[in-house]
């Protein structure tokens, strides 16, 4: 006779008074394939929007007017500005050996590569202020009742004046200056730049006095002065490499 307590249904495992296995804390968490790639791409165009924005910022700074008002030529020259800022950047990042270079500096070259970055502040503030000023308060300037009022499209930045062509030449060469520790045709460049900077400064120290405004001739003669100091370093360094 058959057991009629027999059950041919298998009974189902156990599991609820298993502990589960603990996680090592140590061992970082499963991720899913492919999630490591995806996430490094998202953070390199991430990261790459953010250093154009900041370029083409920069860059509009440098020009005085915002991105829409670019011209063909501006929008053609911000290419070579972008690659002269990435070279900057990594000429900042790069060590200076100061003790082999000891031969090929002057005593103040150091001190003038340390206020570098200063200089810069300094003349990029002051030409913003400058371009400021040239441009004309809440918009367009209003055109004469018998002349028609010209398009945007039509008017021309003002010519700079020779202050802000030597301010914007002492920072072109501030930043060859500081690349050319180990570079004979930066020292050049920014040589030519100095030279260049003195002159239209010297131009714009005569015409504030010329003015009777006294404060900026002051303020130009310090230019001048510093300018001269950068100038005269670069050709005795000049020498010094020759040897």
């Amino acid at each position: 006779m058959a057991d009629e307590s027999f059950d041919p249904k298998p009974s189902k495992k156990d599991t609820k008074s298993q502990k589960r296995p603990k996680r090592d804390p140590n061992q970082p968490f499963p991720r899913a394939k492919g999630g490591g790639l995806r996430r490094l791409l998202v953070l390199a165009v991430g990261g790459a929007g953010v250093v154009a924005l900041a370029l083409v910022g920069l860059y509009s700074a440098h020009l005085g007017r915002p991105p829409w008002e670019w011209s063909e030529g501006d929008r053609a020259g911000f290419v070579d500005y972008s690659k002269t800022q990435v070279d900057e950047a990594r000429a900042q990042v790069e060590a200076i050996d100061w003790a082999a270079l000891k031969d090929t500096i002057t005593e103040k070259t150091r001190a003038l590569w340390d206020q570098v970055p200063a200089w810069e502040q300094k003349l990029d503030k002051k030409l913003a202020d400058l371009r400021g000023q040239d441009a004309p308060s809440g918009g367009a300037a209003a055109a004469p009742a018998t002349t028609p009022a010209a398009t945007p499209a039509t008017v021309e930045p003002p010519k700079p004046t020779r202050l802000e062509l030597g301010c914007d030449a002492f920072r072109e060469g501030i930043r060859h200056y500081k690349k050319s520790m180990n570079s004979q045709a930066e020292l050049k460049r920014a040589k030519a730049k100095f030279r260049e900077a003195y002159d239209h400064l010297e131009a714009a120290h005569g015409q504030a006095q010329a003015k009777g405004d006294a404060a900026q001739a002051d303020e130009i003669e310090g230019y001048l002065q510093q300018v001269n100091v950068y100038l005269e370093d670069c050709s005795k360094r000049e020498v010094l490499e020759r040897r």
